[in-house]
């Protein structure tokens, strides 16, 4: 048998006594590690400071801590609004109370804009809705700039008369048609105005005369002047020859030849020329001249030969298109009765209105 290394106890004890230092040296760095990652964690899992009191903003480490930042907009929440919540005391660093700063506190969003935003449009359409002078078109000022002289020359004569027959300016819609009515009333009593002390010049007015137009009654407002006109020859009728004339449609509106028709024999004082469709051509060059009816070819004719005072230039400016069945406005009507006679020889009604007479001295 081989020889066994016995071992006494003794050895034994001696052996572990050796391996004891180590496992010290073990557990003392053990402890050590254990002591560095204890203040690690204990850095990394503090609370933040920020977070367990937002709202003091520095204002104390022994504040006390509030809620959390509002979640919800009050404005969404609630539309009448958040109430104002009143500040609730904080704990100072002296021991003391202080006041929570304001800024913790949630705040309405402002409804200024909101609120004034929808007033605007209304006020913009109320003052649109508030008729001007322009729009009314009542008086000298509401016509076109180019006439606005010549009709205040004849308004301020106070003859006009509206649809009714009432005198006065407040009737004249500058920008309205004339009616053939109307404009017969005017006619005469403008002229009759500026001719005022030549009686010569004049048309009577008819009286008691048997209607010559069927719809022309003794009881129509204009009835007077239309029947003195065509008895004068100055409207054509049945007396001047016109005998398809039976009707005069005293509502209907007034053309411009109609205006041209009746008022250019009141400025030559003599027979109207004979005229044609290649006469009228040729003096005024209109490209529609063929739409001008066979009477008011001799009357658009005869006002060419009145140089700048015809009622076409002074009226209507430079034109190739008459449009002889164009409505005529109140503006251009009083605008044609400015002016009575021939070039040179004429007056205007600015001669002879009020505001041009002599005060005495």
């Amino acid at each position: 048998m081989g020889k066994r290394n016995w071992v006494e106890p003794g050895d034994r004890r001696s052996g572990r006594g050796r391996s004891r230092p180590r496992l010290l040296g073990c557990t003392a760095l053990l402890l050590l590690l254990t002591a560095c990652s204890r203040s690690a964690l204990e850095q990394a899992f503090a609370p933040d400071p920020s977070l367990i009191n937002p709202g003091d903003n520095g204002a104390g480490a022994g504040a006390a801590p509030t809620g959390p930042a509002e979640v919800t907009d009050p404005a969404v929440t609630d539309p009448a609004g958040p109430a104002q919540p009143s500040p609730s005391p904080s704990t100072a660093p002296g021991g003391g109370s202080a006041a929570r700063p304001e800024t913790a506190s949630p705040s309405p969003r402002p409804t200024t804009t909101a609120s004034n935003g929808p007033e605007r449009p209304s006020q913009a359409v109320g003052d649109r809705n508030q008729p001007s002078e322009a729009v009314a078109g009542s008086g000298a000022e509401a016509a076109p700039p180019e006439l606005q002289a010549a009709v205040a020359e004849v308004l301020a004569l106070g003859v006009l008369t509206s649809a009714d027959g009432t005198a006065g300016e407040g009737g004249f819609m500058a920008n309205q048609p004339v009616s053939r009515g109307q404009f017969a009333q005017w006619l005469l009593e403008v002229n009759n105005a500026v001719h005022g002390d030549r009686p010569a010049l004049q048309v009577r007015s008819a009286t008691n005369s048997e209607p010559l137009f069927r719809d022309v009654s003794t009881t129509q407002p204009n009835y007077a002047a239309i029947q003195g006109l065509a008895e004068a020859g100055i409207l054509p009728s049945s007396l001047s020859g016109a005998q398809e004339q039976i009707n005069f449609r005293p509502d209907a509106p007034l053309t411009r030849e109609d205006l041209l028709l009746w008022k250019v024999p009141l400025d030559l004082r003599q027979t109207l020329p004979a005229s044609d469709l290649t006469a009228v051509k040729e003096a005024w060059g209109f490209q529609d001249a063929s739409k001008i009816s066979s009477p008011a070819l001799r009357a658009v004719l005869a006002d060419y030969s009145n140089g700048d005072q015809a009622v076409i230039r002074r009226v209507f400016g430079y034109t190739t298109l008459l449009q002889p069945q164009k409505p005529v406005t109140q503006a251009e009507a009083a605008a044609a009765l400015a002016y009575f006679g021939s070039s040179g020889q004429g007056i205007s009604a600015g001669d002879v209105s009020p505001s041009n007479e002599q005060q005495p001295e």
